[in-house]
Protein backbone atom coordinates (compact mmCIF):
# COMPACT_ATOMS: atom_id res chain seq x y z
CA UNK A 1 0.00 0.00 0.00
CA UNK A 2 1.19 3.52 -0.83
CA UNK A 3 0.40 4.59 2.74
CA UNK A 4 3.60 2.80 3.77
CA UNK A 5 5.46 5.63 2.02
CA UNK A 6 4.20 8.24 4.50
CA UNK A 7 6.73 7.46 7.31
CA UNK A 8 9.84 7.42 5.04
CA UNK A 9 8.86 10.69 3.35
CA UNK A 10 8.24 12.40 6.71
CA UNK A 11 11.56 11.08 8.09
CA UNK A 12 13.40 12.39 5.01
CA UNK A 13 11.77 15.84 5.35
CA UNK A 14 12.73 16.14 9.04
CA UNK A 15 16.31 14.88 8.59
CA UNK A 16 16.95 17.11 5.57
CA UNK A 17 15.65 20.19 7.39
CA UNK A 18 17.93 19.48 10.37
CA UNK A 19 20.88 18.95 8.01
CA UNK A 20 20.01 22.19 6.22
CA UNK A 21 20.03 24.13 9.52
CA UNK A 22 23.38 22.61 10.63
CA UNK A 23 25.10 23.16 7.26
CA UNK A 24 23.71 26.68 6.83
CA UNK A 25 25.15 27.65 10.23
CA UNK A 26 28.54 26.15 9.34
CA UNK A 27 28.51 27.68 5.86
CA UNK A 28 27.79 31.19 7.17
CA UNK A 29 30.23 30.94 10.10
CA UNK A 30 33.07 29.54 7.99
CA UNK A 31 32.24 31.71 4.96
CA UNK A 32 32.37 28.59 2.77
CA UNK A 33 30.28 28.87 -0.38
CA UNK A 34 30.73 25.15 -0.94
CA UNK A 35 29.06 24.31 2.40
CA UNK A 36 26.40 26.97 1.87
CA UNK A 37 25.55 25.35 -1.48
CA UNK A 38 25.35 21.99 0.28
CA UNK A 39 22.91 23.43 2.86
CA UNK A 40 20.61 24.86 0.18
CA UNK A 41 20.65 21.44 -1.49
CA UNK A 42 19.29 19.99 1.77
CA UNK A 43 16.62 22.70 1.89
CA UNK A 44 15.52 21.70 -1.63
CA UNK A 45 15.45 18.09 -0.49
CA UNK A 46 13.11 19.13 2.34
CA UNK A 47 10.78 20.87 -0.10
CA UNK A 48 10.96 17.83 -2.39
CA UNK A 49 10.02 15.53 0.51
CA UNK A 50 6.96 17.70 1.24
CA UNK A 51 5.98 17.47 -2.44
CA UNK A 52 6.54 13.72 -2.20
CA UNK A 53 4.16 13.54 0.78
CA UNK A 54 1.51 15.39 -1.23
CA UNK A 55 1.98 13.05 -4.21
CA UNK A 56 1.61 9.97 -2.00
CA UNK A 57 -1.59 11.49 -0.59
CA UNK A 58 -2.93 11.65 -4.16
CA UNK A 59 -1.58 8.20 -5.08
CA UNK A 60 -3.48 6.46 -2.25
CA UNK A 61 -6.80 7.95 -3.34
CA UNK A 62 -9.24 5.43 -4.71
CA UNK A 63 -10.00 5.45 -8.42
CA UNK A 64 -12.99 7.49 -9.54
CA UNK A 65 -15.30 7.54 -12.56
CA UNK A 66 -13.18 10.33 -14.10
CA UNK A 67 -9.89 8.57 -13.14
CA UNK A 68 -10.60 4.84 -13.40
CA UNK A 69 -6.92 3.91 -13.05
CA UNK A 70 -6.30 5.98 -9.93
CA UNK A 71 -3.82 8.78 -9.32
CA UNK A 72 -0.56 6.80 -9.25
CA UNK A 73 1.09 8.93 -11.95
CA UNK A 74 1.15 11.85 -9.49
CA UNK A 75 4.36 10.23 -8.20
CA UNK A 76 5.96 10.63 -11.62
CA UNK A 77 4.77 14.24 -11.83
CA UNK A 78 6.19 15.00 -8.38
CA UNK A 79 9.45 13.27 -9.24
CA UNK A 80 9.66 15.51 -12.33
CA UNK A 81 9.06 18.67 -10.23
CA UNK A 82 11.70 17.57 -7.70
CA UNK A 83 14.17 16.95 -10.53
CA UNK A 84 13.42 20.32 -12.17
CA UNK A 85 14.15 22.06 -8.83
CA UNK A 86 17.53 20.27 -8.72
CA UNK A 87 18.41 21.45 -12.24
CA UNK A 88 17.41 25.06 -11.47
CA UNK A 89 19.44 25.05 -8.25
CA UNK A 90 22.46 23.52 -10.00
CA UNK A 91 22.47 26.24 -12.68
CA UNK A 92 22.04 28.98 -10.06
CA UNK A 93 24.91 27.63 -7.95
CA UNK A 94 27.16 27.42 -11.03
CA UNK A 95 26.83 31.18 -11.57
CA UNK A 96 27.44 31.87 -7.87
CA UNK A 97 30.58 29.70 -7.90
CA UNK A 98 31.94 31.60 -10.89
CA UNK A 99 31.40 34.86 -8.98
CA UNK A 100 33.52 33.43 -6.14
CA UNK A 101 36.30 32.76 -8.64
CA UNK A 102 36.28 36.41 -9.68
CA UNK A 103 36.06 37.72 -6.11
CA UNK A 104 37.49 35.07 -3.72
CA UNK A 105 36.85 35.46 0.01
CA UNK A 106 38.57 33.72 2.96
CA UNK A 107 37.24 30.48 4.45
CA UNK A 108 37.65 29.91 8.21
CA UNK A 109 38.44 26.45 9.54
CA UNK A 110 36.96 25.07 12.78
CA UNK A 111 37.55 21.52 13.94
CA UNK A 112 34.05 21.25 15.42
CA UNK A 113 32.58 22.05 11.98
CA UNK A 114 34.53 19.17 10.43
CA UNK A 115 33.09 16.77 13.03
CA UNK A 116 29.52 17.99 12.40
CA UNK A 117 29.92 17.69 8.62
CA UNK A 118 31.31 14.18 8.98
CA UNK A 119 28.25 13.20 11.06
CA UNK A 120 25.86 14.68 8.47
CA UNK A 121 27.69 12.74 5.72
CA UNK A 122 27.31 9.52 7.72
CA UNK A 123 23.60 10.21 8.34
CA UNK A 124 22.87 10.51 4.60
CA UNK A 125 24.90 7.39 3.82
CA UNK A 126 22.93 5.34 6.38
CA UNK A 127 19.68 6.89 5.11
CA UNK A 128 20.52 5.90 1.53
CA UNK A 129 21.37 2.32 2.49
CA UNK A 130 18.17 1.93 4.57
CA UNK A 131 15.95 3.24 1.78
CA UNK A 132 17.76 1.13 -0.84
CA UNK A 133 16.83 -1.96 1.22
CA UNK A 134 13.27 -0.68 1.77
CA UNK A 135 12.96 0.22 -1.93
CA UNK A 136 13.33 -3.44 -2.94
CA UNK A 137 9.95 -4.13 -1.30
CA UNK A 138 8.17 -0.87 -2.11
CA UNK A 139 8.53 0.13 -5.77
CA UNK A 140 8.12 3.88 -6.13
CA UNK A 141 9.75 6.66 -8.21
CA UNK A 142 9.66 8.84 -5.09
CA UNK A 143 11.78 6.31 -3.20
CA UNK A 144 14.19 6.02 -6.12
CA UNK A 145 14.66 9.80 -6.06
CA UNK A 146 15.20 9.77 -2.28
CA UNK A 147 17.81 6.98 -2.55
CA UNK A 148 19.72 8.73 -5.34
CA UNK A 149 19.57 12.03 -3.46
CA UNK A 150 20.86 10.45 -0.22
CA UNK A 151 23.98 9.01 -1.88
CA UNK A 152 24.48 12.19 -3.93
CA UNK A 153 24.19 14.33 -0.79
CA UNK A 154 26.70 12.08 0.97
CA UNK A 155 29.17 12.72 -1.85
CA UNK A 156 28.45 16.46 -1.84
CA UNK A 157 29.05 16.70 1.92
CA UNK A 158 32.33 14.78 1.51
CA UNK A 159 33.41 17.45 -1.02
CA UNK A 160 32.35 20.15 1.47
CA UNK A 161 34.56 18.50 4.09
CA UNK A 162 37.53 18.64 1.73
CA UNK A 163 36.78 22.28 0.96
CA UNK A 164 36.61 23.30 4.63
CA UNK A 165 39.77 21.36 5.52
CA UNK A 166 41.98 22.47 2.62
CA UNK A 167 40.71 25.91 1.55
CA UNK A 168 42.67 27.71 4.25
CA UNK A 169 45.89 25.91 3.22
CA UNK A 170 45.55 25.84 -0.57
CA UNK A 171 43.62 29.02 -1.26
CA UNK A 172 40.14 30.52 -1.32
CA UNK A 173 39.58 29.58 -4.98
CA UNK A 174 39.43 25.89 -3.93
CA UNK A 175 36.11 26.59 -2.19
CA UNK A 176 34.75 28.19 -5.36
CA UNK A 177 36.06 25.32 -7.51
CA UNK A 178 34.51 22.63 -5.28
CA UNK A 179 31.31 24.67 -5.06
CA UNK A 180 31.22 24.57 -8.87
CA UNK A 181 31.81 20.79 -8.80
CA UNK A 182 28.85 20.34 -6.42
CA UNK A 183 26.66 22.54 -8.64
CA UNK A 184 27.48 20.43 -11.70
CA UNK A 185 26.77 17.19 -9.79
CA UNK A 186 23.37 18.51 -8.69
CA UNK A 187 22.57 19.71 -12.22
CA UNK A 188 23.55 16.43 -13.95
CA UNK A 189 21.61 14.30 -11.45
CA UNK A 190 18.58 16.57 -11.86
CA UNK A 191 18.70 16.33 -15.67
CA UNK A 192 18.88 12.52 -15.52
CA UNK A 193 15.87 12.39 -13.20
CA UNK A 194 13.93 14.85 -15.39
CA UNK A 195 14.46 12.59 -18.42
CA UNK A 196 13.43 9.48 -16.46
CA UNK A 197 10.30 11.11 -15.00
CA UNK A 198 9.22 12.58 -18.34
CA UNK A 199 9.63 9.21 -20.06
CA UNK A 200 7.13 7.64 -17.63
CA UNK A 201 4.71 10.58 -17.83
CA UNK A 202 4.72 10.46 -21.65
CA UNK A 203 4.09 6.71 -21.75
CA UNK A 204 7.48 5.01 -22.00
CA UNK A 205 7.29 1.31 -22.84
CA UNK A 206 7.50 -0.70 -19.61
CA UNK A 207 9.89 -3.43 -20.75
CA UNK A 208 10.54 -4.64 -17.20
CA UNK A 209 6.83 -5.36 -16.59
CA UNK A 210 6.51 -7.01 -20.01
CA UNK A 211 9.41 -9.35 -19.23
CA UNK A 212 7.98 -10.20 -15.79
CA UNK A 213 4.56 -11.00 -17.25
CA UNK A 214 5.92 -13.18 -20.07
CA UNK A 215 8.25 -14.98 -17.66
CA UNK A 216 5.37 -15.63 -15.25
CA UNK A 217 3.13 -16.94 -18.06
CA UNK A 218 5.76 -19.45 -19.20
CA UNK A 219 6.33 -20.44 -15.59
CA UNK A 220 2.62 -21.25 -15.21
CA UNK A 221 2.28 -22.98 -18.58
CA UNK A 222 5.22 -23.43 -20.93
CA UNK A 223 2.90 -24.31 -23.82
CA UNK A 224 1.22 -20.89 -23.90
CA UNK A 225 2.15 -18.66 -26.84
CA UNK A 226 2.27 -14.89 -26.27
CA UNK A 227 1.11 -13.22 -29.52
CA UNK A 228 1.02 -9.61 -28.29
CA UNK A 229 1.49 -7.63 -25.07
CA UNK A 230 0.88 -3.95 -24.24
CA UNK A 231 1.55 -2.64 -20.71
CA UNK A 232 -0.12 0.53 -19.37
CA UNK A 233 1.71 2.05 -16.39
CA UNK A 234 -0.47 4.34 -14.25
CA UNK A 235 1.84 4.20 -11.21
CA UNK A 236 3.82 1.58 -9.30
CA UNK A 237 0.66 -0.15 -8.05
CA UNK A 238 -1.60 0.54 -11.03
CA UNK A 239 -0.11 -1.42 -13.92
CA UNK A 240 -2.42 -2.99 -16.52
CA UNK A 241 -1.54 -5.26 -19.40
CA UNK A 242 -3.44 -6.27 -22.54
CA UNK A 243 -2.38 -9.65 -23.89
CA UNK A 244 -3.21 -11.92 -26.80
CA UNK A 245 -2.45 -15.54 -25.91
CA UNK A 246 -2.68 -18.81 -27.73
CA UNK A 247 -3.45 -21.64 -25.34
CA UNK A 248 -4.87 -25.07 -26.02
CA UNK A 249 -7.11 -25.00 -22.94
CA UNK A 250 -9.08 -21.73 -22.56
CA UNK A 251 -9.75 -22.53 -18.90
CA UNK A 252 -6.07 -21.74 -18.25
CA UNK A 253 -6.66 -18.02 -18.92
CA UNK A 254 -8.34 -17.16 -15.56
CA UNK A 255 -5.60 -19.11 -13.76
CA UNK A 256 -2.91 -17.13 -15.58
CA UNK A 257 -4.65 -13.83 -14.76
CA UNK A 258 -4.98 -14.68 -11.08
CA UNK A 259 -1.35 -15.79 -10.77
CA UNK A 260 -0.04 -12.62 -12.41
CA UNK A 261 -2.21 -10.47 -10.12
CA UNK A 262 -1.23 -12.33 -6.94
CA UNK A 263 2.49 -12.68 -7.60
CA UNK A 264 3.53 -9.51 -9.47
CA UNK A 265 0.49 -7.28 -8.78
CA UNK A 266 -0.35 -6.54 -12.42
CA UNK A 267 -3.92 -6.52 -13.76
CA UNK A 268 -4.40 -8.21 -17.12
CA UNK A 269 -6.96 -8.35 -19.91
CA UNK A 270 -6.38 -11.46 -21.99
CA UNK A 271 -7.73 -12.16 -25.46
CA UNK A 272 -7.70 -15.80 -26.54
CA UNK A 273 -6.47 -16.82 -29.97
CA UNK A 274 -6.46 -20.21 -31.69
CA UNK A 275 -3.36 -22.22 -30.77
CA UNK A 276 -0.43 -22.45 -33.18
CA UNK A 277 3.34 -22.67 -32.66
CA UNK A 278 4.82 -19.18 -33.43
CA UNK A 279 4.95 -16.55 -30.65
CA UNK A 280 6.74 -13.29 -29.86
Amino acid sequence: MKKRLYPPVVVVAIINFLLFAAKLYIGLRSNSFCIYTDSINNLMDTVSAVLGFISVAFAVKSSTYEHPFGFGRMEYVTSFIMSAIMVFAGVSFCFSSLERFLAPTPVWYYESFVIILFITCLVKLILGICFAIYGKKEKSPILKTIILDSFLDCGITAISLVSLTLSEKIGFTLDAFLGLAISIMIMISGIRLVITSLSYITGKRDKNSEEMIISKIYEINSNVKVRNIVVHNYGAEAIWADLVLSVEDKTQIPIIQQNIKNEININTTIEWEAYYEQSI
